[in-house]
């Protein structure tokens, strides 16, 4: 008899167990289905914030890129080219008829156009230089002439394929290069950059050839 009891209580106290079990894992069922769809409202929350990031940042490149080229566009306007002025060019008519270094020259070059580079930039301005090159396979003579008059500089004479160069060979900063080729259509066009500085003038326009 006191065998059956205790075997009864065991079997009561495992029941008492089960139901124990069954009553904490419908708890935690209970638990698991009211979190997710709390957790499913942060997942959408989290979305909606990070797609409200992701545009904001596209907008924000996109003035970027906007007000770039609006600068861009302003330089390029703060960059046309300035036409010589009528005086420099009856200068150089009356230099290239009435002189005797144009006499002597090969090249006589008018520019159209100039700009002055420094700090990162270039401004448009009125050429005010023109020139006389005279040259052998070597050496020459270059001539920079403006208001005031001309001014020759002994130069050493650089071919490279369809382009001369011209370097002053006391060392002066400038440098003269002229296309005397015509493979590429170009012929007698012409590149002067005089440094100033940590800056520099640089001038083009075209040559004649006189011999």
């Amino acid at each position: 008899m006191e065998t059956w009891l205790s075997g009864r209580k065991y079997l009561t106290a495992n029941e008492a167990s089960c139901k124990r079990l069954r009553g904490f894992e419908s708890l935690r069922l209970r638990q698991i289905t009211k979190f997710e769809p709390k957790q499913n409202n942060n997942i959408l929350k989290y979305m909606e914030k990070k797609n409200l990031i992701i545009g904001i940042l596209i907008l924000s490149l996109g003035i970027s890129l906007y007000l770039a080229f609006q600068n861009r566009g302003e330089v390029q306007t703060t960059t046309e080219i300035i036409p010589p002025s009528e005086s420099l060019r009856l200068a150089y008519e009356e230099s290239s008829q009435h002189s005797a270094m144009a006499d002597i020259a090969e090249l006589s070059c008018f520019p159209t156009s100039r700009f002055d580079c420094g700090g990162g930039s270039c401004t448009a301005s009125a050429p005010a230089t023109y020139y006389f090159v005279d040259y052998g396979t070597e050496k020459g003579t270059y001539f920079r002439c403006d208001a005031k008059g001309c001014y020759p500089y002994p130069v050493e004479v650089t071919t490279s394929g369809e382009f001369t160069q011209f370097t002053p060979s006391q060392g002066q900063a400038m440098m003269f290069k002229v296309a005397t080729g015509d493979i590429l259509d170009n012929k007698g066009e012409f590149i002067d950059v005089a440094t100033l500085g940590t800056g520099a003038i640089v001038s083009s326009g075209k040559c004649e050839f006189r011999k």
